[in-house]
Parts: structure tokens; sequence; C-alpha cells
């Protein structure tokens, strides 16, 4: 740790585990061969699910992004809900296989999985932004989870998978306006504003921006699949 760090006459004394030979040496034919074998079964499997997620996914040509009108929109009036999470101190969670989302950038906010059920804020089905910590990291949350007060979760019933997430790289701009000693609070949420994409009548163009991902994603996907073949 930093009280206690790893010198090179340190480094020189550790040990790890490894398998052996009959001769009692490291035996690195079987952990290549190991190892291999791992990569290549989780190659199968991530081409498998490639394949399956490109099957619901259909291209469509659309205009450029460039070209497309764009206007400002408060979240308020994008989103059903805009609710902070609940604060859940770290000796109040109990272990479970719930995730539990907080101010992290990393792994979709994802900072533990809990057992906790009451007295906390559970959602499904939206977007999350961070309001302290990594300020502005935003995330799309297929699956149910509790939010901790140190995010905001953004919710509206009518979007779908792609419109979720051509709005979250929306949201994350924030992150360029916020920091440690500037935090999102329920206030500033409500009078944030972010740009969108807009159809003849001036409304969001949500229909362009599902499409947009999808196409997006079918192009990553398949570049994606060429290379896992290859």
């Amino acid at each position: 740790n930093y009280g206690y760090k790893m010198g090179t006459a340190r480094l020189r004394r550790q040990k790890i585990m490894l398998p052996v030979n009959d001769l009692g040496q490291p035996d690195w034919a079987f952990m290549e061969e190991y190892s291999s074998n791992v990569m290549e079964n989780k190659r199968s499997q991530y081409i498998e699910h490639c394949r399956k997620e490109l099957a619901r996914i259909q291209y469509s040509e659309i205009e450029a992004l460039e070209d497309k009108q764009w206007s400002a929109f408060f979240l308020k009036d994008i989103f059903r809900l805009v609710q902070r999470g609940k604060r859940l101190t770290k000796s109040s969670q109990v272990d479970g296989d719930i995730p539990y989302i907080s101010s992290t950038s990393l792994n979709n906010g994802l900072d533990d999985f809990i057992g906790n059920k009451d007295d906390v804020r559970s959602f499904s089905g939206c977007l999350t932004i961070a309001n302290s910590g990594s300020v502005g990291a935003s995330f799309y949350h297929p699956y149910e989870f509790v939010a901790s007060d140190h995010v905001t979760a953004l919710k509206n019933d009518k979007f779908d998978y792609f419109i979720y997430l051509f709005i979250s790289v929306q949201t994350s701009r924030f992150s360029s306006k916020y920091n440690f000693n500037r935090e999102i609070n329920d206030k500033r949420v409500s009078r944030e504003k972010i740009m969108l994409p807009i159809n003849d009548i001036g409304d969001p163009d949500y229909q362009y921006m599902s499409q947009y991902m999808m196409n997006h994603e079918l192009k990553k996907r398949c570049q994606y699949l060429e290379h896992l073949i290859k």
C-alpha cells in the first residue's frame, strides 16, 4: 500500500503459486494451453453474443448527424423522473446481487453488489448522472439497481435502449462543467439543458436518435465480429 511500498529488494523476495510438472518446475506448457483454451472459449461466446445482437438491429439510411438541426432542452422536460438516490453507508450494506450504483466513472458506475431492499431507492431502465465524485459520469442501466445519493436517476418510460445511449453522451458532457468542489445538486439539475437533434416541428427527434445509435452499434459490432473471426 501507500505506506508499504514494493521496492526492488522486496520484489525479489515475493512468491507466487504456479502449477508444476513432474520435476517440480513451473509447467509453462500447461499454463499456455490453459490460457489459450480460456481465450478461445471466451472468443466463441463473444462471437455468438455478437451475432444475436446483430439479429435484433435493423439498419436504416438516415440524415447525417452534422446535417440535423439541434436545440436545447431542459432535463426536467425530457425525463418524467429526475430523482437523486438515497444515502447508504458501507456499514449498512448487506451482501447480495443487486447492483449498487454510485459516483465512480468505471464499470457503469457500479460500486458493489448489495442485498438491501428496505429504505433504499431502486430504479431500472434509466440513466444515472454522478452528482459528486466523478461528477457528470453518465450511464444507462437496463437492469434493476439501487442508487446512492451520489447519483441522480433520469427516466422516461417512452425511451428505448438506443435513445438512452444517445442522450447519455450528452449528459456525460456535464463533467466539463462540474467538479469535486462544484457538485450537481437538485436545483442545478432542474436548470440543466442538453442539445438534441429536432424534427420539423422543433421537438426532440427521438426516432432519429434511436436509429442513429442502432446504425452505429451495427457498424461497431460488425467490425468487432470481423476482428474476432480473423
